[in-house]
């Protein structure tokens, strides 16, 4: 993240961004649906938007985490949490509770890794038995197959 107050590193992020564009990448705007293309030159923030789509289709509440500038908020907490509450359904084969679920989602990029603060976070969770995703959409779609919310 960049510090909107200083002239130096806004600089910075704009030379990053112009060279991001020079390779191809989008820089700017989000998918509008999720099934807009989410390829490997996407950028975290694109990824985001669309998982975000993707999940409240699904009928899950978003929580975000990410946001510009300096934040007094944990060190690595992951960009997301999303909460599906429990309910019932009515289908034409009856009806059907669906349980209540969680998942912590730290989204990449295709070139991003995660800090040593996301990966004692990630630690955390796994040990206490809560979901956690960390990539992009191609791994919180294998979460939602492994949970048998969605086949594929």
């Amino acid at each position: 993240m960049i510090d909107t107050n200083d002239p130096a590193a806004v600089r910075a992020e704009a030379e990053r961004r112009a060279k991001l564009r020079e390779k191809g990448a989008r820089t700017f705007g989000a998918p509008d649906s999720v099934s807009a293309a989410v390829d490997a030159r996407a950028l975290e923030k694109q990824i985001e938007r669309a998982g975000d789509v993707l999940m409240q289709q699904l009928g899950f509440e978003v929580i975000k985490f990410s946001h510009p500038g300096k934040t007094q908020q944990t060190p690595g907490i992951p960009d997301r949490r999303y909460y599906r509450r429990p309910r019932i359904v009515e289908r034409i084969d009856g009806r059907f509770w669906t349980p209540p679920l969680a998942v912590w989602v730290e989204y990449k990029s295709a070139t991003g890794s995660q800090r040593p603060g996301q990966k004692l976070f990630e630690e955390m969770v796994v040990a206490c038995d809560e979901h956690y995703v960390l990539g992009g959409i191609a791994e919180l779609r294998a979460w939602l197959v492994a949970q048998g919310i969605t086949d594929g």
